[in-house]
């Protein structure tokens, strides 16, 4: 199998893969930015909370932030998989 960058063909299996490996990662980007903006909207109510009231702990989720990640690929990879089959084949295709 050659690759595109030599002007070969690329194999619907590499287009697979490809989609399944982007949306895996969109997912895993996606749970590190809703993660950074949960933190940047606590911070400053922790932080008030701390000198109102002395030491608070934040407690976080983390296994339903896991569970809800899971899902979120569970849903997405085996989408982008099917899109990009359905692309293979073209109008008309199985």
């Amino acid at each position: 199998m050659r690759s595109h960058t030599s002007g070969g063909s690329v194999c619907p299996a590499q287009i697979r893969r490809t989609a399944a490996a982007e949306a895996g990662l969109t997912v895993a980007i996606g749970v590190v930015l809703g993660l950074v903006a949960t933190a940047l909207t606590l911070l400053p109510l922790w932080t008030a909370l701390v000198l109102l009231t002395g030491v608070v702990l934040v407690l976080m989720p983390w296994a339903t932030i896991g569970v809800v990640a899971g899902v979120g690929a569970v849903v997405a990879v085996p989408a982008a998989v099917v899109a990009a089959q359905r692309a293979i084949a073209g109008p008309g295709g199985d």
